[in-house]
């Protein structure tokens, strides 16, 4: 009888992991560990005989992230079910990183980075962290420690100042989090890159990752490249701002034997363009600093067999855009202005160099007023070809509204005009 009252007051724990190869072993405790067991090959597991109450399940792998459980109740003479645990690959030291595992990242445009973050439970000791930190294929790059990005991506407008934003805002990790910026040159499309913390990290007690930390994760070509080659402009592009400082520019995503680029590149209405690499992979076509207005250009390279690792398989690689009409962007003062100082100077500013003599001829102003024209920007008076200004000989009238045109036939630098008369008006304060 005494045996038969025992039973009534046990019950059993049974579940199953996910990971049925993982020969984890699960600890019910309640203060001390009370029981365990280990999974069956079809990864089910159960726990019988065990005193009813509460307990915490402890799930141990030597592959996977020790996992916890608590305040599993157990009823007398009947099993609890806990359900399929799914454990993580993540080790016990690491709370999280980015990219995520199998993360698909379009590949940044030439003028941007990658970043690989890691944060971690605990502080870390920086060396043997960044001495077990590996990439497939392999990569150059900086640790910075104390900030996690939770966005991978490093564009130039921040490439400068981005870490000491991050780590101002981010101080709290300390030791504990570090981001990897991976060399520009190390950055290909189309490619799964493979990362790795091998079990030599260790906390700064000496505590080392139980398993390596492993993922991965893969660049893919975006709405910006063509046959695997970024390009500005991009294929299909119109193109406002006739002024180019920069150049055309041209991204290879592999190394490239450059002579033979140069040989193969052709530009219509330009025969012998300036050529320069700011780096192995970096093309800029200098075609003289502004672009003909209202003009399709196509580049062509005959990319057959100019890849030093492999050939090209689309040939020859092709990219166009088209130009807009010469055109002003900007006035000073602005059209409805209500407040101009009246002794304002008129400026136009052009999207691209324009001949100030169409200028001077096509420019009107109601009521009318005495003044002289130069290239340049109001009160600057730098001489940039690309603004005119207006400077009236006296004051212009107070609480006067005036209107300023510039009829159609004002032209660029090549004779290209605007076609259609530009008005703007504004009024003047009192003074």
């Amino acid at each position: 009888m005494d045996d038969e009252g025992d039973k009534n007051y046990y019950g059993s724990i049974s579940g199953k992991i996910a990971q049925a190869d993982s020969k984890a072993k699960i600890v019910a405790c309640q203060e001390v560990d009370i029981d365990s067991t280990v999974i069956n090959v079809d990864g089910t597991f159960r726990i019988e005989n065990l005193p009813i109450g509460n307990y915490d399940l402890t799930i141990k792998s030597s592959t996977y992230r020790i996992y916890e459980l608590l305040n599993v109740k157990v009823n007398n003479e009947t099993t609890t079910y806990i359900g399929e645990i799914d454990l993580s690959n993540i080790p016990d030291l690491v709370s999280h990183h980015i990219p995520e595992n199998y993360d698909n990242l379009g590949l940044p445009d030439h003028i941007s980075s990658i970043t690989i973050s890691i944060a971690f439970t605990r502080q870390m000791d920086k060396q043997s962290v960044e001495d077990a930190f590996s990439t497939f294929p392999e990569t150059e790059g900086q640790f910075y420690w104390g900030i996690i990005r939770d966005d991978p991506y490093i564009t130039d407008y921040y490439a400068d100042n981005w870490y000491e934003s991050y780590n101002n805002t981010y101080t709290q990790y300390d030791n504990s989090a570090f981001t990897f910026r991976i060399a520009q040159k190390d950055l290909y499309a189309d490619t799964t890159y493979y990362v790795t913390l091998s079990t030599n990290a260790k906390d700064i007690r000496g505590n080392q990752l139980r398993f390596p930390l492993e993922f991965s994760f893969t660049t893919q070509q975006n709405s910006s490249q063509f046959d695997r080659i970024i390009t500005y402009p991009n294929n299909g592009d119109i193109i406002k701002d006739l002024i180019i400082y920069e150049g055309i520019q041209v991204l290879f995503h592999k190394d490239i034997d450059q002579m033979k680029i140069e040989n193969s590149i052709n530009i219509n209405l330009c025969e012998n363009p300036i050529l320069y690499w700011p780096n192995d992979r970096e093309l800029i076509i200098d075609i003289g600093g502004v672009f003909f207005a209202d003009t399709f250009y196509s580049i062509s390279i005959d990319t057959l067999q100019t890849f030093i690792e492999e050939p090209f398989d689309n040939v020859p690689f092709t990219f166009s855009f088209q130009t807009a009409l010469p055109q002003i962007i900007k006035t000073i003062p602005y059209n409805g202005n209500l407040n101009a100082p009246i002794r304002s100077e008129i400026e136009l500013e052009f999207n691209t160099f324009v001949n100030i003599d169409s200028v001077i001829t096509n420019f009107s102003i109601n009521p009318n007023i005495l003044g002289d024209f130069i290239y340049g920007r109001s009160f600057y008076h730098t001489g940039h070809p690309s603004y005119v200004t207006f400077i009236p000989s006296n004051n212009l009238d107070s609480n006067t509204v005036y209107t300023v045109t510039i009829g159609g036939g004002a032209e660029d630098l090549y004779g290209t005009n605007i076609k259609e008369p530009y008005i703007f008006s504004f009024k003047t304060g009192i003074d």
